[in-house]
């Protein structure tokens, strides 16, 4: 489900993804979006631990579900969302 979502959504080498949630699924989307060249993937959570596995899945940026996701995208990425 995680590769036909992502055929899907349409990533393409160098897009900006945004993974809302870092359970099981969410770092299988972190790890399928690098592997097609996303240039930048962001994730976001709940809980700390689970960021961290973002991270080590090859996260590029992290932050928590409270944080203002709209302003760490744009601080990270010249002022832009996620392409996807």
């Amino acid at each position: 489900c995680v590769y036909r979502g992502q055929r899907r959504a349409g990533i393409h080498p160098g897009d900006t993804v945004a993974v809302l949630g870092s359970g099981l699924t969410g770092l299988l989307h972190i790890r399928l979006a690098k592997a097609l060249g996303a240039g930048m993937v962001l994730a976001s959570d709940v809980l700390e631990s689970r960021l961290a596995a973002a991270s080590d899945c090859g996260a590029d940026e992290c932050c928590m579900a409270e944080d203002d996701l709209a302003a760490r995208l744009r601080s990270c990425n010249d002022g832009q969302l996620a392409d996807v």
